[in-house]
């Protein structure tokens, strides 16, 4: 539905807003990196860089955390950052956090590979089936304002109740 798209259009303009913000403040404090949020399901892009340090300049490097650890540094560069499935891109869930070299520690923690893998998974198969529920719906919607018999429109509309309970089921 249109509703459905200008909702996905406004999480998506707030996310990009507040990474924005993020950034913004990040050269306001003349920070040069950050750190890349965590969470289970992440896609196959954004999972390498997940907790890592960021330097928006491109150095590649290392700095020290509050309690003296050693922290590696990746260039924006090297991540996947602007291709449309990568960090930050289109859907993305991670969000940077700035990273003072020296004073905190690093948050977050690490996601075991094969859960992430499984959860990623379980979430393409969910869209599917609710792309599949709108499809039908949509299908039903057209039957109808075309005029279709109603035994065409009883049928669509059974078609429209197995993929809810698809969904239900998952």
């Amino acid at each position: 539905s249109p509703e459905a798209y200008v909702a996905m259009d406004i999480r998506t303009t707030l996310h990009n807003t507040a990474n924005a913000a993020v950034f913004e403040r990040c050269e306001e404090y003349g920070v040069d990196t950050y750190q890349v949020s965590s969470h289970n399901g992440a896609r196959p892009l954004c999972f390498p860089w997940q907790g890592k340090i960021i330097s928006r300049g491109g150095s590649s490097t290392e700095v020290t955390d509050l309690d003296g650890n050693k922290i590696h540094v990746y260039a924006e560069n090297e991540t996947s950052r602007g291709e449309p499935a990568g960090l930050f891109g289109i859907n993305c869930g991670h969000y940077p956090m700035a990273f003072i070299p020296g004073l905190p520690t690093l948050k977050g923690q690490p996601q075991d590979p094969e859960e992430n893998e499984k959860a990623y998974a379980e979430s393409q198969e969910q869209r599917a089936l609710e792309r599949k529920l709108r499809a039908e719906r949509r299908d039903l919607e057209v039957m109808k304002a075309q005029g279709a018999d109603e035994q065409a429109i009883k049928a669509q509309r059974e078609k429209v109740r197995k993929a809810s309970a698809d969904i239900d089921q998952f």
